[in-house]
């Protein structure tokens, strides 16, 4: 399903936001769940405007799991990764202005 134009991305984000919980987590408590999953499916994005990163997405029990790391992470062998150019989710910018971590 393809959307286009900003009433589409904001209906797209508040379908998301009342679809599930995207729960952000750190860098390695991304692979932790992801070595504990199993044959994970896997979204990596890259991103950064200055300073670039890789941002990373998976779905565990029912709950999006999101990171963000500055350098590409080592997933496990049997993990399925679907390379894209972004990850966006809703209400996190990504330049860093509504949520920032010492690891990024």
């Amino acid at each position: 399903m393809a959307y286009a134009g900003g009433t589409s991305t904001s209906a797209f984000a508040q379908a998301i936001s009342a679809s599930s919980s995207i729960i952000i987590v750190d860098p390695g408590n991304f692979l932790k769940i992801i070595t504990k999953a199993g044959k994970a499916l896997v979204v990596m994005g890259r991103g950064g405007v200055f300073k670039s990163h890789f941002q990373y997405m998976t779905d565990y029990k029912g709950f999006k799991i999101f990171t963000k790391s500055g350098t590409e992470l080592i997933l496990p062998n049997d993990t399925e990764i679907i390379s894209v150019k972004t990850i966006w989710v809703p209400g996190i910018y990504q330049g860093g202005t509504y949520w920032r971590n010492n690891y990024w």
